[in-house]
């Protein structure tokens, strides 16, 4: 029986070439079955992850050897390692996936090499500033780094750099067909949206998704007290959710349902991607919440339906598909249904 790719096993592969009381400090994957680590000695040793029998070294060279790296995002599912050793070229790519933590084990195996070699650092970070987040689009990859927002074409070429003090808002929103919106206001009134795909289809991804939401939200929050949006106010938002007012309207939904832990909050999507209020609910006029779960040909899937009943006996509706099951799960405990 062939090897799965897990993190047990490429450890497991790397240990077969480690020297007496020489240890891993860092091992990923390395294209579609290799792997790729350094010890701490400071080897970097490169071997084929076999089918079966033991692997074999493909290349062996010193974390001194290296001088350049730059760990990045290419898409959703690829990181990719850029070094130069001995004056050479070379590219290692990873795939991200719930067997194998890619991202941050190419962060990390860059984060080595830099601290044996600072020199190494790519030409557009400053001394002082480290990478903390990046990610990717179809059209663009970013970087964010603990003093700007970077922004790349495809070729690698640095478009844009924003320093974060510059930025005054920050949103996002579940998009249509799966994918996730950031929005990104400056101080200059520049307004960028950003789609990222396929950040919903399953549950790794969309994991994954949300902890970049936070994750961005906290690095713009440091260098702004006020990121929120209007709309927001200086509430703390529980979770959001891509909705339609019927099981038909939740296969195309229409509306964004935000919640706080004072509101209800219904958006609608403006031209120029930004959310305006369309609707909001306090919570304390809330009487009751029931959620039911269909299932049905004509759905294509799982269907939520939510449904609020106001003390004035006022009644709204909501629909979403199941693939936003863990956010919906934190409504129903934040409404106590």
């Amino acid at each position: 029986m062939p090897f799965i790719v897990t993190q047990k096993n490429l450890e497991k592969v790397f240990a077969e070439h480690l020297n007496t009381g020489e240890q891993a400090l860092v091992v990923t994957m390395c294209g579609a079955r290799g792997v790729l680590g350094i010890t701490n000695q400071y080897r970097v040793i490169h071997t084929n992850f076999p089918f079966f029998g033991k692997s074999k070294i493909k290349e062996v060279y010193n974390i001194a050897d290296i001088s350049s790296v730059e760990c990045s995002q290419k898409n959703q599912y690829t990181m990719l390692l850029d070094l130069v050793v001995k004056g050479e070229k070379r590219q290692y790519s990873s795939t991200i996936s719930p067997m194998v933590d890619s991202k941050t084990l190419a962060n990390k195996f860059a984060e080595i090499v830099l601290a044996q070699n600072a020199s190494a650092r790519p030409d557009y970070l400053d001394d002082d500033e480290d990478i903390v987040e990046q990610f990717a689009s179809k059209k663009n990859r970013y970087t964010i780094t603990n003093k700007r927002f970077l922004q790349f074409n495809n070729d690698n070429e640095l478009e844009l750099k924003t320093n974060l003090s510059e930025f005054c808002l920050f949103d996002y929103y579940p998009g249509k067909m799966e994918s996730l919106y950031l929005i990104f206001n400056s101080k200059g009134g520049n307004t960028q949206q950003i789609n990222l795909s396929n950040y919903s289809s399953m549950s790794i991804e969309s994991a994954n998704g949300l902890k970049l939401v936070d994750n961005l939200y906290q690095l713009f929050a440091k260098n702004n007290i006020n990121i929120n949006p209007d709309y927001l106010h200086d509430e703390e938002l529980i979770t959001t959710l891509r909705a339609g007012t019927s099981k038909m309207g939740a296969i195309n939904p229409s509306h964004v349902i935000k919640l706080t832990e004072k509101r209800l909050i219904d958006l609608k999507i403006q031209k120029d991607g930004q959310l305006t209020p369309y609707l909001s609910i306090d919570l304390t006029d809330i009487n009751s919440t029931k959620i039911v779960r269909h299932r049905g040909e004509t759905t294509g899937g799982g269907i939520y339906e939510i449904k609020i009943t106001l003390h004035d006996k006022t009644k709204h509706k909501y629909a979403l598909g199941e693939q936003q099951t863990s956010e919906l799960n934190k409504l129903r405990i934040a409404l106590g249904v």
